[in-house]
């Protein structure tokens, strides 16, 4: 299982953020039997309405299978946005999530 956790930095409503925010986002990568996966490689891809943004493949996950995304000035213009990783395991598992939400 994989979950995205979107920081609150800008935050102006439940799926909103300033332009210019830097929220930063973090993912958790769990393993089949439930237990934070420290053995994963994402790959993340954020994109405002439908076009590439940014691309960012991190190294292996720390210890608490946890990576995070850094926004730099990729939020600077409103629009709809979607972040999305992709996530590869040591156990050869494979997943992804996303966060829609939108910078006014």
């Amino acid at each position: 299982m994989i979950t995205i956790k979107m920081g609150s930095g800008g935050k102006i409503g439940p799926s909103e953020y300033r332009a210019g925010a830097t929220p930063g986002a973090n993912v958790d990568v769990y393993d089949d039997v439930g237990q934070l996966s420290p053995g994963c490689y994402p790959s993340w891809v954020l994109t405002r309405e439908g076009a590439e943004v940014q691309k960012i493949r991190n190294g292996r996950c720390t210890s608490g299978g946890i990576t995070r995304f850094n926004f730099n000035d990729s939020l600077d213009t409103p629009g709809r946005y979607r972040l999305q990783v992709d996530v590869v395991t040591d156990a050869g598992q494979a997943g992804s999530a996303s966060a829609d939400f939108t910078v006014s």
